[in-house]
């Protein structure tokens, strides 16, 4: 399987590091008096005089404390020392007009660099729900902040809302190609790497009392085929959280690898299928269906990921499953038929992360999608590589081909 790609971000924060200091800079001297800002107990006395000194020094004027603690707060992040860096950020309130919004994205930046993710994932969605509404700062700061709140998502396996996130950046046509193919193929990539395992463990030791993290851990044990330390974890979540959806799938899907015998009971205590299933619990309800063999019961379920997620793999091979026990030959080979062409997509998966300038890689994905009328998702790809060579006659004939070959499932995200 492909795997999950480095976060971009950690290349670049050096560089809008200075970028942003540079920005508050230029802010600062028009800095409003921050009456409602107070030292924090976390900055000594001598901290917070020494940096007084420093902007005055910088700036030949008086400094607030808002002033101070935007200098410090930058200061103690640029020498990785993320606990004051927090401390100095969290006590500038968003609603500062100089400082607040930035504070908002440092601190999720700080944050994130302690793997406290659950806090992190906070200021982050706050700060880009700003910017988003009312832009003011550099663009890139977005799209880095976009990225940061992207890979926290992937670390927790939170596909769906990781989903709606990569919408919005490829929809603004901001999408590397790392991010057009996780937003096309999300189940398709190895997502239980050791980066990314050893990211989450950062996470959950951090606080190892969340709900999300600790599910996602779970997920984790159970694609290491750890069961029993999943079992444990996933029971000890739905106990505490006997409503969550996404932790009884866990737990199911572990018992099931684990051949749990209590698992059918678990799956019979499950309230009737809804919209809001996550993608796991649907895959679990047709996958015991099929066990079951309640192949109707099983095409609902698979119908519903799909429409969620049509370049699932395994809904598509269990919807033929299903399709075969109903005796609809029709219905099985088309299943079927789709399976096979996101089985031969994968295999291009894993090149085109390791090498996102190879035009030839994403022309083959494009082809496929073709072939398999994955209209919207061949047209990511034809985006990604007309971005590699713009002139390309190739590129321009795969993207007409998609255009021509259904127009009514044309993807509103045209090539650029």
């Amino acid at each position: 399987m492909a795997k999950l790609q480095r976060p971009a971000f950690l290349c670049i924060a050096g560089i809008l590091i200075a970028t942003l200091v540079a920005g508050l800079i230029r802010l600062s001297w028009i800095s409003p008096l921050g009456s409602s800002v107070r030292r924090p107990a976390e900055i000594s006395v001598e901290e917070y005089a020494r940096g007084k000194e420093a902007f005055e020094a910088r700036y030949a004027r008086s400094a607030d404390e808002a002033d101070v603690l935007s200098w410090l707060g930058e200061s103690f992040l640029s020498r990785d020392r993320f606990q004051k860096a927090v401390a100095c950020f969290e006590a500038i309130p968003t609603t500062h007009p100089t400082y607040g919004r930035m504070a908002r994205y440092l601190e999720g930046q700080s944050l994130l660099n302690l793997h406290r993710a659950p806090e992190a994932e906070q200021q982050l969605v706050e700060f880009i729900a700003l910017e988003v509404a009312t832009p003011q700062l550099d663009p890139k700061i977005l799209i880095d902040a976009r990225q940061r709140l992207r890979h926290i998502l992937e670390v927790e396996l939170r596909f769906e809302d990781l989903h709606r996130l990569l919408q919005e950046i490829v929809n603004r046509g901001e999408d590397e190609s790392h991010e057009a193919i996780v937003f096309c193929f999300p189940t398709l990539l190895r997502w239980n790497g050791p980066d990314a395992v050893k990211w989450l463990e950062q996470f959950y030791h951090a606080d190892a009392g969340n709900l999300q993290l600790n599910v996602a851990l779970g997920r984790y044990r159970t694609g290491q085929g750890r069961l029993d330390e999943a079992i444990q974890i996933l029971n000890e979540a739905v106990r505490k959280h006997p409503e969550d959806k996404a932790a009884k799938a866990a737990l199911i899907e572990a018992m099931r690898q684990a051949d749990d015998p209590s698992m059918p009971r678990l799956v019979d205590q499950l309230s009737p299928q809804a919209s809001d299933d996550p993608l796991l619990l649907l895959q679990v309800r047709g996958t015991f269906a099929i066990q079951q063999n309640r192949p109707e019961v099983a095409v609902t379920a698979f119908r519903q990921l799909i429409e969620q997620n049509q370049t699932s793999a395994e809904a598509w091979h269990g919807l033929g499953q299903a399709y075969r026990l109903l005796g609809d030959d029709t219905q099985r080979k088309q299943a079927q038929t789709m399976a096979t062409a996101l089985g031969r997509i994968q295999n291009y998966l894993g090149k085109a992360m390791q090498e996102p300038t190879n035009l030839d890689t994403f022309l083959k994905i494009s082809e496929i999608c073709l072939e398999a009328d994955l209209i919207s998702e061949g047209m990511l790809m034809t985006r990604c590589a007309r971005r590699i060579a713009p002139a390309d006659q190739r590129v321009l004939t795969a993207i007409q081909q998609l255009q021509t070959r259904s127009p009514k499932k044309q993807s509103p995200l045209i090539p650029r």
